[in-house]
């Protein structure tokens, strides 16, 4: 299958009944896993492998996604054990696991006593490995000198006990062949293999050869220069010491009575000082003349640095106005939202006008409503009066006749009026209320135009206030590149201004990263994790490759085949925090990195994503104990701590290496 097929196949469907509907939970979970395609074609494929208590793993799940070619990682950290689990599974002899084991019970995992400080080997100990072809391999530790076998294809929850032929049959059926040397060795036998046809390394034995040889002769050359400086000093003291006994003596001299004797020391002791002051005076031409040829080429090299300086700042000039010409673009884009702003202001202002005139219309509206319900109430009042008064009973004896009919028609008829008075009232009233309502309605439209002009208003003032920063960042970033870009060293800034022109190889990584000015008060500690050799590379994407032959060879190449989505572990980095009594930097916030393949790269070879820094070493113990997969660098003290060496408080360095290859 072509590489090109091999990278556009889908997932069988087998795989997908497998995962939807087979009845055993252990293989549909092992399946479930995200892998690719490919993962499946062949039954021996090993999916997943369960290590219990074996070397340095108590429990641990490795799961590929993907074909294996290399394990790569920190020294200690369990590279070498993962694959020495496997080869106990299939092979079973002790002597082509790891070197020096004597028994089994060597490959057991080292742990506390319960209640107890000691450490002893683990009770048990299992790898579990899992095939493509629906199977799986265990095996167990039972003796110094024993192991047992367990398999079984999930036509049955449980496992069951096989002999080492039985197991070497169906490796074979898997197309696995635990017997050959050629495929099972040793880390040794790797490790030197690994060191035969590598011409790159070579090439690299001979720069680190040229270069021991440079720095025996410049430390040769400093040596003989001190020794020279330091019988000038010599000399420079016995001169005075002589003329310190010159002076003596020329003392003496004078209180002898031997004026003979008294000139011929006089005379010897002259003779020496000149011949000391004549060996001082060649001394110091030979030194002035080497220091003349010294600042004679030191001046060369000077004017060549000019001439590249020259170029790299015509090229900044050039950079810099592009800058400009984005700069004025966001300027033009920021008087339109200006704009845009005094159309939305101009918009509220009326809105408010409407809304204070209809305020002005609304007040006579309600008092005229008030009177109306005043007037209803005492219509309603007197109807209740008249009611009273003809529902009162007629006296049974009365002296005076009384006119009772024509109050009653009188207050009939004006019971009439009244009501006919109310019901128009009551219209009245109706239609005010409606008016009136109409005129709430009106004002709360008006209000959410009001609200919406107003929220636009003070979207468009995030807006340009967002523009405003963004334009002081790209200034702020513009200058602060220019900066740094001329802070390089001379060959750096060469290589960055010839790559700058194509764009498609990026480098050097020096040029892409720096420490923001918040955190320059821990930049050494910073510089021990990431050396400037650290930062000599240069990176391109796989259809740049060819471009990568013109770089020179001191620096190196890496291909990144796409660029993944950079995991924001900033909560992350949040929720330790606030577990911790003591502060954590993220060494992601501390650098400033203006190029997404530089940092992939980092993250890559230096895990940078991984990297924390603390004030005070003895406070690492607690980090571990809630994350062993950082790396910490602590202000007071001069390390690099990984949970292996951090865990005893060793101030030893980190590396990052290669060390096993599988077949």
């Amino acid at each position: 299958m072509s590489h090109l097929e091999n990278v556009n196949m889908s997932l069988p469907r087998w795989v997908l009944d497998i995962i939807q509907s087979h009845p055993n939970d252990e293989l549909r979970e092992v399946f479930s896993i995200n892998r690719h395609p490919c993962m499946y074609l062949n039954p021996g494929t090993i999916l997943r492998v369960h290590i219990q208590n074996f070397l340095t793993h108590q429990n641990k799940i490795i799961d590929f996604k993907m074909p294996v070619t290399l394990i790569h990682g920190q020294n200690g950290s369990g590279k070498s054990s993962v694959l020495q689990a496997i080869h106990f599974c299939l092979l079973g002899d002790k002597s082509k696991i790891r070197e020096n084991v004597k028994n089994f019970a060597d490959l057991k995992t080292m742990a506390k006593k319960v209640g107890s400080n000691e450490t002893d080997r683990a009770g048990t100990s299992t790898v579990t490995v899992y095939f493509a072809g629906q199977q799986a391999i265990r095996r167990k530790i039972e003796s110094s000198d024993a192991t047992s076998i367990w398999f079984t294809d999930f036509t049955d929850k449980h496992y069951r006990k096989i002999k080492q032929k039985e197991a070497a049959v169906i490796l074979q059926g898997l197309r696995h062949f635990p017997n050959n040397r050629v495929t099972m060795i040793t880390q040794s036998d790797m490790k030197l293999q690994a060191k035969m046809d590598a011409k790159e390394r070579y090439k690299v034995f001979q720069e680190s050869s040229l270069l021991a040889e440079i720095t025996e002769k410049t430390t040769m050359t400093l040596e003989t220069a001190q020794q020279n400086q330091n019988d000038l000093i010599k000399l420079k003291n016995e001169r005075e010491v002589k003329r310190q006994k010159r002076d003596e003596v020329v003392q003496q001299l004078k209180d002898l009575e031997n004026v003979k004797e008294m000139l011929c020391q006089i005379g010897d002791y002259q003779i020496q000082s000149d011949s000391i002051d004549t060996f001082l005076d060649k001394l110091t031409l030979d030194e002035k003349n080497d220091e003349l040829l010294k600042a004679h080429k030191e001046l060369k090299r000077h004017q060549k640095e000019i001439a590249v300086l020259e170029e790299a700042k015509n090229n900044s000039e050039k950079q810099y106005l592009q800058e400009q010409i984005k700069l004025r673009q966001i300027q033009t884009e920021y008087r339109k939202l200006i704009n845009e702003k005094d159309d939305i202001q101009q918009d509220y202002q009326k809105s408010q006008t409407e809304m204070q005139q209809i305020e002005v219309q609304k007040t006579p509206l309600v008092s005229k409503i008030q009177e109306t319900k005043d007037r209803i109430r005492q219509l309603q009042t007197l109807i209740k009066k008249l009611k009273c008064e003809l529902n009162e009973p007629e006296p049974v004896f009365t002296l005076i006749k009384p006119e009772i009919p024509e109050q009653y028609e009188e207050l009939k008829k004006q019971s009439k009026e009244t009501e006919v008075e109310q019901n128009k009232l009551t219209q009245q009233k109706q239609q005010l209320e409606s008016q009136y309502r109409q005129l709430t309605k009106q004002k709360e439209d008006i209000e959410s135009i009001h609200n919406n002009a107003k929220n636009a208003l003070n979207y468009n003032k995030d807006q340009i206030t967002l523009k405003k920063q963004k334009l002081e960042d790209i200034e702020r970033n513009v200058a602060k590149t220019l900066q740094h870009i001329n802070a390089l060293s001379a060959h750096d800034r060469q290589l960055y201004e010839e790559l700058r022109r194509e764009s498609k190889v990026i480098g050097p990584g020096s040029a892409f990263v720096s420490i923001k000015e918040e955190y320059e008060y821990i930049q050494e500690v910073i510089k021990r994790y990431i050396q400037p050799n650290n930062l000599k590379f240069v990176v391109c994407l796989k259809q740049n490759e060819k471009s990568m032959d013109r770089v020179p060879k001191k620096y190196t190449s890496t291909t990144l085949m796409n660029i993944e989505r950079i995991q924001d572990n900033r909560q992350y980095f949040n929720d330790l925090q606030s577990r911790l009594d003591f502060k954590i930097v993220p060494l992601t916030d501390i650098l400033h990195i203006t190029n997404d393949l530089v940092n992939f790269t980092l993250i890559i070879k230096r895990r940078i994503d991984k990297v924390v820094v603390i004030d005070k070493i003895e406070d690492v113990q607690k980090l571990f104990n809630l994350d062993q997969t950082l790396t910490v660098l602590p202000r007071n003290a001069e390390a690099i701590l990984t949970f292996q060496n951090g865990s005893q408080l060793n101030n030893c360095f980190s590396k990052y290496a290669v060390e096993d290859q599988l077949s």
